[in-house]
């Protein structure tokens, strides 16, 4: 048996240990019970030494998400009454398209707050109102859109479900000046 295998019951056995192999070595004390010297590892009987784990980056808490047929939401979609404003910014960066496009799905009113529950945990209704958002902006805006950021908000309404969604773009816009021949 290898010396750190062994386990020390009591003192003599501790110093015949500390003679044979110079692993174990008793060391004076006060009070309490036998206290070992520096091979106190060998005496461990269970689990070793753990690794301090780091905090994870990304907490994430549980969701429900739900998938509604296709067939129906694009029915409500085709079937909404939609109300889009926008207007041209110029920033120090360029122009800037700001936009907001308002997309009521009808409903009847006991269903309403049912019907915004799932648009606002499917991820294909709340895309199908981005695409519709981003065609009412691309229509209005004066030129070219470039990547889109969007905030969407669906709530009940007493008309059914009412999706709101504030568009932010920047305008593509061609170069004023002709490029030099070279």
């Amino acid at each position: 048996m290898r010396p750190w295998k062994r386990r020390v019951r009591d003192a003599n056995s501790a110093s015949r240990l500390d003679r044979q192999h110079h692993t174990y070595r008793r060391t004076a004390q006060e009070s309490g019970s036998h206290i070992l010297g520096f091979a106190t590892i060998a005496l461990v009987i269970g689990p070793g030494i753990v690794k301090a784990r780091a905090e994870p980056v990304v907490i994430a808490q549980p969701m429900v998400v739900v998938r509604a047929s296709v067939a129906r939401w694009r029915d409500m979609f085709d079937d909404a009454d939609v109300v889009s404003e926008g207007s041209v910014r110029t920033e120090a960066q360029g122009r800037f398209w700001y936009g907001s496009t308002s997309l009521i799905l009808p409903a009847a009113a006991s269903d309403a707050p049912f019907y915004a529950a799932v648009a606002s945990r499917d991820i294909h209704v709340r895309l199908r109102a981005l695409r519709a958002a981003h065609r009412e902006a691309s229509s209005r805006a004066p030129g070219r859109l470039g990547q889109l950021s969007c905030e969407v908000r669906i709530v009940a309404d007493r008309c059914g479900v009412r999706i709101d969604v504030d568009v932010q773009a920047p305008l593509i816009e061609r170069r004023m000046t002709a490029r030099p021949n070279t």
